[in-house]
C-alpha cells in the first residue's frame, strides 16, 4: 500500500523552537489528514513529546504517528543533529554517538537518520562527521532547503549512494506551508511504523520533492531567526496568555 508520510516534524511542544511555531500536534495532524498524509514522526528537538494521547488522536484519523526526536550530539561547541525514530522517552539520555550506538544495540527497532547533514548554520554534522559515523545511519535525509541554482543536497545524496543508504525527503516541518512540499510515498505491505520503517530501509519508497524560490527562502528564516531573537518574550506572552484563558 502507497503510504504519504512525513519523517521530521517538529510543533508548538518542541522544547527549542516551539516558540515559533504556530500549530501544536493535534492541530499538525487535523492538517495531515485534510491533505492525506497517513504516516507522521514526531520529532522535537532535545525532548520527547510524544504521548500516548497523541497517537489515539491520530489513529482516529487514520494515521499513524511515529514517536522520535531530534538530538543534539555533543562535539567540542557544536551540536550534530541526528533524527531517532520509533523511540521512547529514554532516548533523551543520548548526548553522544558513542552513546547513541550503545542505545541502537540495545533497541534495534529505532531508526536514525542524518538530517540536513550539509547544512552547517542547522547544526549539521557535516560531511566528514557524516562518513566517519555512516555505519550508524539507517538513512540520510534530502533537505527541503535547496532552490534549482543552490542545492547542497547533491554531494550527500552521493554518500548515500557510496553507502547504499537511503536518501528520503522531509519537510523539517516548521510551518504548515512546506507540509505538502516535501514527503514520502511509501510502498509498505502494512500500515504500521514497523513495516513502514522496513519499506524505507528496502528502497521501497518515492521522494516527493520540489525546488523552493530563494526569496520565499529568505523569507521564511529571516521571519524564523526574528522570532528566535524574541524567543523569550514570545514565551512570556503565551505564558500570559495561557493563565488568562484559564482564569476566564
Amino acid at each position: 500500500m502507497q503510504l504519504k508520510s512525513s519523517l521530521h516534524i517538529h510543533t508548538k511542544e518542541d522544547f527549542s523552537d516551539g516558540h515559533a511555531i504556530s500549530y501544536d500536534i493535534f492541530e499538525l495532524i487535523d492538517r495531515a489528514s485534510e491533505l492525506g498524509f497517513e504516516v507522521l514522526a514526531l520529532t522535537g528537538h532535545r525532548k520527547f513529546v510524544y504521548r500516548e494521547e497523541h497517537g489515539q488522536y491520530a489513529r482516529s484519523k487514520g494515521i499513524v504517528l511515529i514517536p522520535g526526536i531530534e538530538l543534539a550530539m555533543k562535539f567540542f561547541f557544536r551540536q550534530n543533529h541526528v533524527l531517532v525514530l520509533n523511540c521512547g522517552p529514554s532516548v533523551e539520555n543520548v548526548k553522544s554517538f558513542t552513546e547513541l550506538a550503545r542505545y541502537k544495540k540495545e533497541n534495534p527497532e529505532i531508526f536514525i537518520i542524518a538530517p540536513h547533514p550539509n547544512f552547517n548554520f542547522l547544526a549539521s554534522m557535516g560531511r566528514k562527521r557524516l562518513r566517519k559515523f555512516i555505519n550508524m545511519f539507517d538513512a540520510i535525509e534530502h533537505s527541503w532547503f535547496y532552490t534549482v541554482g543552490m542545492n547542497r543536497n547533491k554531494k550527500v545524496e552521493k554518500i548515500a549512494r557510496d553507502h547504499d543508504l537511503p536518501f528520503i525527503a522531509t519537510a523539517d516541518m516548521h510551518y504548515l506551508k512546506y507540509f505538502d512540499t516535501d514527503y514520502l510515498m511509501i510502498d509498505a505491505e502494512e500500515k504500521n511504523s514497523a513495516a513502514v520503517l522496513c519499506a524505507i530501509r528496502n528502497g521501497n519508497y518515492i521522494n516527493c520533492t520540489r525546488p523552493k524560490r530563494l526569496r520565499s527562502l529568505v523569507r521564511t528564516f529571516s521571519f524564523f531567526y526574528l522570532k528566535y531573537l524574541l524567543k523569550y518574550p514570545l514565551k512570556l506572552y503565551r505564558l500570559r496568555q495561557a493563565k488568562v484563558a484559564v482564569r476566564e
